[in-house]
């Protein structure tokens, strides 16, 4: 069972109110959302079949700026730092299973029986390159399969946080979420 999380981190002087990260835009449901509250938003996705595929649902919000629309893996900033590129392994019948983690990408197999496709080789980020590059974000959602927790680490490098900051996790009870970073 998976759980989606909320907490709040605390207030930053200088975090963008208006400005959303959602990382693992996957087909943009959250995104639309964001845009339709009237919020600015950098979207980070390492399918790029569905950066494709939201480049044209957005095309507006992307033409006017509202939308940064990123080709990249999000994972920690260990990572990012030595490694610009990671194999990305798409699946080809659940688009949200997509993953750099070969943990999840077996677990996917051999639980459901479902592999994935080949890997592909995708650019990294990592969520203080984005705050440096953007700003801080008031909301920060992290959907990424295989390093939302290493994202979550991250935010302790940061001197700036967002207020709010919604990620899914595979705990099975508040207190093992609490415990996470």
């Amino acid at each position: 069972q998976q759980w989606r999380v909320m907490a709040s981190v605390g207030d930053a002087e200088e975090r963008k109110e208006d400005l959303v990260f959602d990382l693992g835009f996957h087909k943009g449901e959250d995104t639309g959302y964001y845009l339709a509250m009237g919020r600015h938003v950098v979207a980070v996705e390492a399918n790029k079949e569905l950066v494709d595929q939201g480049k044209i649902r957005f095309a507006k919000a992307v033409a006017d700026g509202r939308l940064k629309l990123i080709h990249a893996a999000v994972v920690g900033d260990h990572q990012a730092r030595r490694r610009s590129h990671l194999e990305f392994y798409p699946h080809p019948q659940r688009s949200e299973w997509g993953s750099v983690d070969l943990r999840w990408v077996r677990r996917n197999a051999e639980a459901h029986g479902l592999p994935h496709g080949e890997p592909l080789l995708v650019s990294t980020m990592s969520l203080p390159q984005l705050v440096q590059i953007y700003g801080c974000p008031s909301f920060l959602k992290i959907d990424i399969e295989g390093a939302d927790e290493d994202v979550l680490s991250d935010m302790s490098l940061l001197t700036e946080l967002p207020s709010t900051v919604s990620w899914e996790t595979g705990k099975e009870s508040l207190r093992a979420v609490l415990q996470q970073h």
